[in-house]
Protein backbone atom coordinates (compact mmCIF):
# COMPACT_ATOMS: atom_id res chain seq x y z
CA UNK A 1 0.00 0.00 0.00
CA UNK A 2 2.89 2.36 0.77
CA UNK A 3 4.43 1.64 -2.63
CA UNK A 4 1.15 2.18 -4.45
CA UNK A 5 0.49 5.42 -2.57
CA UNK A 6 3.92 6.84 -3.37
CA UNK A 7 4.53 5.50 -6.88
CA UNK A 8 1.04 5.32 -8.40
CA UNK A 9 -1.05 7.87 -6.51
CA UNK A 10 1.77 10.36 -5.93
CA UNK A 11 1.03 10.82 -2.23
CA UNK A 12 4.18 12.11 -0.53
CA UNK A 13 4.59 10.00 2.59
CA UNK A 14 7.25 9.57 5.24
CA UNK A 15 8.34 6.43 3.41
CA UNK A 16 11.75 6.22 5.15
CA UNK A 17 10.13 5.70 8.54
CA UNK A 18 7.49 3.50 6.99
CA UNK A 19 10.12 1.21 5.48
CA UNK A 20 11.79 0.90 8.90
CA UNK A 21 8.46 -0.07 10.46
CA UNK A 22 7.75 -2.56 7.67
CA UNK A 23 11.24 -4.08 8.05
CA UNK A 24 10.70 -4.48 11.80
CA UNK A 25 7.32 -6.08 11.11
CA UNK A 26 8.90 -8.47 8.58
CA UNK A 27 11.57 -9.41 11.14
CA UNK A 28 8.87 -10.07 13.72
CA UNK A 29 6.95 -12.22 11.24
CA UNK A 30 10.06 -14.22 10.35
CA UNK A 31 10.82 -14.77 14.04
CA UNK A 32 7.27 -15.97 14.59
CA UNK A 33 7.45 -18.25 11.57
CA UNK A 34 10.72 -19.80 12.79
CA UNK A 35 9.24 -20.37 16.23
CA UNK A 36 6.09 -21.88 14.74
CA UNK A 37 8.15 -24.33 12.65
CA UNK A 38 10.17 -25.40 15.71
CA UNK A 39 7.29 -25.72 18.17
CA UNK A 40 4.41 -28.05 17.48
CA UNK A 41 2.01 -25.68 19.19
CA UNK A 42 2.17 -21.90 19.53
CA UNK A 43 0.48 -20.67 22.68
CA UNK A 44 -2.44 -18.28 22.72
CA UNK A 45 -0.49 -15.59 24.55
CA UNK A 46 2.35 -15.70 22.02
CA UNK A 47 -0.08 -15.57 19.10
CA UNK A 48 -1.95 -12.66 20.72
CA UNK A 49 1.39 -10.90 21.21
CA UNK A 50 2.13 -11.28 17.50
CA UNK A 51 -1.25 -9.76 16.68
CA UNK A 52 -0.46 -6.86 19.03
CA UNK A 53 2.82 -6.29 17.17
CA UNK A 54 0.82 -6.16 13.93
CA UNK A 55 -1.58 -3.61 15.44
CA UNK A 56 1.32 -1.47 16.71
CA UNK A 57 2.95 -1.52 13.27
CA UNK A 58 -0.33 -0.61 11.59
CA UNK A 59 -0.89 2.18 14.11
CA UNK A 60 2.60 3.55 13.45
CA UNK A 61 2.04 3.48 9.69
CA UNK A 62 -1.33 5.17 10.05
CA UNK A 63 0.17 7.79 12.39
CA UNK A 64 2.65 8.68 9.64
CA UNK A 65 -0.03 8.83 6.94
CA UNK A 66 -3.00 10.83 8.12
CA UNK A 67 -4.23 8.89 11.14
CA UNK A 68 -7.97 8.29 11.19
CA UNK A 69 -8.43 10.09 7.86
CA UNK A 70 -6.42 7.38 6.09
CA UNK A 71 -8.83 4.99 4.33
CA UNK A 72 -6.59 2.06 5.29
CA UNK A 73 -7.64 2.52 8.92
CA UNK A 74 -10.23 -0.23 8.45
CA UNK A 75 -7.33 -2.70 8.34
CA UNK A 76 -7.74 -2.73 12.12
CA UNK A 77 -10.54 -5.21 11.45
CA UNK A 78 -8.12 -7.89 10.24
CA UNK A 79 -6.36 -8.68 13.54
CA UNK A 80 -9.75 -8.51 15.21
CA UNK A 81 -11.19 -11.09 12.78
CA UNK A 82 -8.15 -13.32 13.24
CA UNK A 83 -8.38 -13.10 17.04
CA UNK A 84 -12.13 -13.72 17.01
CA UNK A 85 -11.88 -16.80 14.79
CA UNK A 86 -8.82 -18.45 16.31
CA UNK A 87 -8.74 -17.51 19.98
CA UNK A 88 -10.97 -17.59 23.07
CA UNK A 89 -13.42 -14.74 23.56
CA UNK A 90 -11.33 -12.86 26.12
CA UNK A 91 -8.58 -12.37 23.53
CA UNK A 92 -11.07 -11.23 20.90
CA UNK A 93 -12.54 -8.66 23.29
CA UNK A 94 -9.05 -7.52 24.28
CA UNK A 95 -8.15 -7.09 20.60
CA UNK A 96 -11.39 -5.15 20.06
CA UNK A 97 -10.44 -2.82 22.92
CA UNK A 98 -6.87 -2.37 21.65
CA UNK A 99 -7.89 -1.65 18.06
CA UNK A 100 -10.66 0.73 19.18
CA UNK A 101 -8.20 2.58 21.43
CA UNK A 102 -5.63 2.85 18.62
CA UNK A 103 -8.25 4.10 16.17
CA UNK A 104 -9.46 6.66 18.71
CA UNK A 105 -5.93 7.89 19.43
CA UNK A 106 -5.34 8.38 15.71
CA UNK A 107 -8.11 11.01 15.70
CA UNK A 108 -5.95 13.19 17.94
CA UNK A 109 -2.36 12.14 17.21
CA UNK A 110 -1.16 11.80 13.63
CA UNK A 111 0.85 13.47 10.93
CA UNK A 112 -1.62 14.91 8.42
CA UNK A 113 -1.53 13.86 4.80
CA UNK A 114 0.27 16.44 2.67
CA UNK A 115 -2.81 17.07 0.51
CA UNK A 116 -6.04 18.55 1.82
CA UNK A 117 -7.43 15.10 2.37
CA UNK A 118 -9.48 15.94 5.43
CA UNK A 119 -11.44 18.66 3.60
CA UNK A 120 -12.56 16.20 0.95
CA UNK A 121 -11.81 18.49 -1.95
CA UNK A 122 -12.81 16.92 -5.22
CA UNK A 123 -9.41 15.30 -5.89
CA UNK A 124 -8.93 14.44 -2.21
CA UNK A 125 -12.29 12.75 -2.03
CA UNK A 126 -11.53 10.65 -5.12
CA UNK A 127 -8.25 9.64 -3.49
CA UNK A 128 -10.11 8.75 -0.31
CA UNK A 129 -12.62 6.62 -2.25
CA UNK A 130 -9.80 4.87 -4.13
CA UNK A 131 -8.11 4.19 -0.82
CA UNK A 132 -11.31 2.75 0.63
CA UNK A 133 -11.66 0.48 -2.41
CA UNK A 134 -8.06 -0.72 -2.12
CA UNK A 135 -8.59 -1.31 1.59
CA UNK A 136 -11.65 -3.40 0.87
CA UNK A 137 -9.76 -5.49 -1.68
CA UNK A 138 -6.87 -6.01 0.72
CA UNK A 139 -9.19 -6.88 3.60
CA UNK A 140 -11.25 -9.29 1.51
CA UNK A 141 -8.14 -11.04 0.20
CA UNK A 142 -6.48 -11.34 3.59
CA UNK A 143 -9.66 -12.51 5.32
CA UNK A 144 -10.31 -15.08 2.59
CA UNK A 145 -6.71 -16.30 2.86
CA UNK A 146 -6.69 -16.65 6.65
CA UNK A 147 -10.22 -18.02 6.99
CA UNK A 148 -9.49 -20.47 4.17
CA UNK A 149 -6.31 -21.65 5.89
CA UNK A 150 -8.10 -21.95 9.22
CA UNK A 151 -10.92 -23.96 7.63
CA UNK A 152 -8.33 -26.20 5.95
CA UNK A 153 -6.58 -26.75 9.29
CA UNK A 154 -9.91 -27.61 10.94
CA UNK A 155 -10.73 -30.09 8.16
CA UNK A 156 -7.28 -31.70 8.52
CA UNK A 157 -7.75 -31.93 12.29
CA UNK A 158 -11.20 -33.46 11.88
CA UNK A 159 -9.81 -36.02 9.43
CA UNK A 160 -7.04 -36.91 11.85
CA UNK A 161 -9.50 -37.22 14.74
CA UNK A 162 -11.75 -39.48 12.65
CA UNK A 163 -8.74 -41.64 11.74
CA UNK A 164 -7.67 -41.89 15.39
CA UNK A 165 -11.22 -42.78 16.44
CA UNK A 166 -11.34 -45.50 13.79
CA UNK A 167 -7.98 -46.88 14.96
CA UNK A 168 -9.20 -46.90 18.57
CA UNK A 169 -12.36 -48.81 17.56
CA UNK A 170 -10.25 -51.28 15.58
CA UNK A 171 -7.99 -51.78 18.59
CA UNK A 172 -11.02 -52.37 20.81
CA UNK A 173 -12.32 -55.00 18.38
CA UNK A 174 -8.95 -56.76 18.31
CA UNK A 175 -8.81 -56.78 22.11
CA UNK A 176 -12.39 -58.10 22.26
CA UNK A 177 -11.58 -60.80 19.69
CA UNK A 178 -8.41 -61.72 21.64
CA UNK A 179 -10.44 -61.92 24.86
CA UNK A 180 -13.02 -64.10 23.11
CA UNK A 181 -10.28 -66.34 21.70
CA UNK A 182 -8.64 -66.64 25.11
CA UNK A 183 -11.99 -67.55 26.65
CA UNK A 184 -12.64 -70.17 23.96
CA UNK A 185 -9.13 -71.62 24.43
CA UNK A 186 -9.72 -71.75 28.17
CA UNK A 187 -13.03 -73.57 27.70
CA UNK A 188 -11.40 -76.02 25.26
CA UNK A 189 -8.56 -76.53 27.69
Amino acid sequence: AVGIAVAYLGVPLHWGWMLIILAALALSAMTGWVRATRDTEVGERYFFGQLLIDVCALSSLLYLSGGSTNPLVSLYLLPLVIAATTMPGRYAWAMAAVTAACYTLLFFFHLPLPRDHAGHLEHGFELHLTGMWVTFLLSAGIIAFFIGRMAEAIRARDTQLARQKEEALRSERIVALGTLAAGAAHELG
